[in-house]
């Protein structure tokens, strides 16, 4: 079996589906979706519910964050994308809500941070998992939705 040919279309279908549960809402809420060059904000009935980050200079894996709840309370911590005080800053690679492995064919999509970071031997094995294109950006009254296409690269930057 392929992994290449078979793991493109489920990592495009894993990505849709954890975006589409991250903006699940119930039926009478107006859901607006706006694209801008490195991110792309979801509000539902005008307060904002997340920003699914996919570019930018230090971006090595798109990302959603923050996650609010129906209240708007946010329910995941700042690091690294902002510092709250008493905040942990342990776990760089975890960066809102994201969609990663630890070996895919030998390299590392899982502990990918969106941080500068010194070089090091992880650096050999370490995958980044970048944008190609956004297909669609559609809002709506009761749902929104987001298709894009995203690269699995490897350290010299070929197609995982």
């Amino acid at each position: 079996m392929n992994m290449v040919s078979v793991g493109r279309p489920l990592k495009r279908l894993a990505l849709l589906v954890l975006f589409t549960l991250g903006v699940a809402v119930p039926s009478w809420a107006q859901v607006k979706i706006t694209q801008g060059p490195e991110q792309i904000a979801v509000d539902i009935d005008g307060k904002p519910f997340t920003v699914l980050y996919i570019s930018g200079k230090d971006l090595n894996r798109p990302y959603l964050h923050p996650l609010r709840s129906a209240s708007g309370k946010i329910v995941n911590r700042s690091f690294p994308a902002g510092q709250l005080p008493g905040e942990t800053t342990d776990h760089p690679h975890h960066a809102g809500l994201f969609y990663g492995h630890g070996d895919v064919n030998g390299f590392n999509y899982w502990a990918i941070q969106n941080v500068p970071t010194s070089p090091s031997k992880a650096d050999a094995t370490m995958g980044r998992i970048v944008l190609t294109q956004v297909v669609s950006v559609k809002s709506g009254k009761e749902s929104g939705s987001v298709d894009a296409v995203f690269n699995w690269l490897t350290p010299d930057g070929s197609r995982c």
